[in-house]
């Protein structure tokens, strides 16, 4: 059974059937008629958000970029600056984990800039959560992580001893960044939004991030987001709603978890043939 964790959900901008799939628990009260709220909403005001990164931090940002974690980041035009005010970025994600797990690094202090930037910008992954089970009769290896950042990182094949050869896939828990695009005149974040809910929530708004123009239309979150019309309308969600009543709701989610498979075929090279 799937761990479930409480979350928040930006129900007035999610659509009907993104509404109805929520898990709010027993009892909850319908939801109220948000139009109002929406209505008197000011448009988006980003003015700021974005500053160059302080001299405090240029060491750590040179880490960054020279760690292995970071050159895919760099390859695909993504660069460190500054965020002033996390509140204010759009949140493109219709739901946010609240509850603190075990892989979790502790937030610092709001006037340790050093070590926030420690967390929004990691040098390196967390300890590693991975989870191997071989079934035999299937001859699959499930290979399970609770970090989405599990990537497939390299292969092997030869010769391990005599007559007798290995092939298969290396996996590696990725570092994850606090990401945050320009699109269309909008500053979203891409990734980060556990790491974002936990700042807000400590009272720390300003922290590095990568950051990129991207173009309307790209695809910038892997599963879970709202509409586009959504996140890049005049008057969008901000990562401050998660912690606003007016425009979120608690609820009951599913811990995610990444799954990768590894099958031997045909049937007939079975475990244990070799004689």
């Amino acid at each position: 059974m799937a761990e479930i964790v409480a979350g928040r959900a930006l129900v007035p901008w999610m659509d009907d059937a993104d509404r109805q799939r929520l898990d709010r628990g027993d009892g909850a009260a319908p939801y109220p008629d948000y139009s109002a709220a929406l209505a008197e909403r000011p448009p988006l005001d980003q003015s700021g958000v974005l500053a160059s990164l302080p001299a405090d931090l240029a060491e750590h940002a040179a880490a960054v970029r020279a760690s292995e974690g970071a050159q895919r980041m760099l390859r695909e035009g993504w660069e460190i600056a500054w965020i002033t005010d996390l509140r204010r970025v759009v949140a493109a994600q219709s739901r946010v984990t609240c509850e603190t797990s075990p892989g979790d690094e502790p937030v610092p202090p709001a006037g340790d800039r050093l070590a926030v930037a420690r967390l929004a910008l990691p040098l390196t992954a967390p300890p590693p959560t991975i989870v191997q089970e071989l079934s035999e009769p299937d001859q699959t290896w499930t290979i399970t992580s609770p970090n989405p950042n599990l990537r497939i990182s390299g292969a092997f094949g030869g010769e391990v001893s005599p007559g007798v050869h290995g092939f298969g896939f290396m996996f590696s828990e990725m570092p994850s960044y606090l990401s945050v695009a320009d699109c269309d005149g909008h500053l979203v974040l891409r990734d980060g939004y556990h790491r974002a809910y936990r700042l807000i929530a400590a009272g720390i708004v300003e922290a590095p991030a990568f950051v990129r123009r991207v173009d309307r239309g790209e695809t910038l979150l892997r599963g879970g987001g709202l509409p586009e019309s959504a996140y890049l309308s005049s008057r969008p969600p901000t990562l401050a709603d998660f912690h606003d009543d007016r425009f979120s709701v608690d609820v009951r989610l599913r811990a995610r978890r990444t799954i990768a498979r590894v099958q031997a075929t045909p049937a007939g090279l079975a475990i244990g043939t070799i004689e």
